[in-house]
């Protein structure tokens, strides 16, 4: 009969952490969010701010991630009020440039 160890998973999540694949996976997405948000470059700031990250997580699996430190990155992605020219309040929507890159990545 086949047996499953109490810490298989967690041994299996380590040796997955150290493979090469996970930070050319992590590149890749760094890349299409930054490509994502290219055509609507004002600054370009938010580009510039996609960083990866190399993490220690639960139990010492080494994991990625990927961050956009740009301070206005909330409101680029998801949208904000604004008052417009007239004095109104109005609506800008969101780009949802990490949102967008993710699903390319499925």
């Amino acid at each position: 009969m086949a047996q499953v160890f109490k810490g298989a998973g967690t041994e299996a999540a380590r040796v997955a952490g150290n493979d090469p694949e996970m930070d050319r996976v992590a590149d890749r997405m760094a890349d299409l969010i930054r490509a994502t948000a290219a055509p609507h470059r004002d600054t370009g700031a938010f580009g510039e701010s996609v960083e990866v990250h190399n993490v220690r997580g639960k139990r010492g699996v080494r994991d990625r991630l990927v961050t956009v430190s740009d301070p206005d990155a909330e409101h680029i992605e998801y949208g904000h009020a604004t008052t417009g020219p007239d004095g109104e309040g109005a609506w800008v929507p969101g780009l949802h440039i990490v949102g967008r890159a993710y699903q390319a990545m499925r």
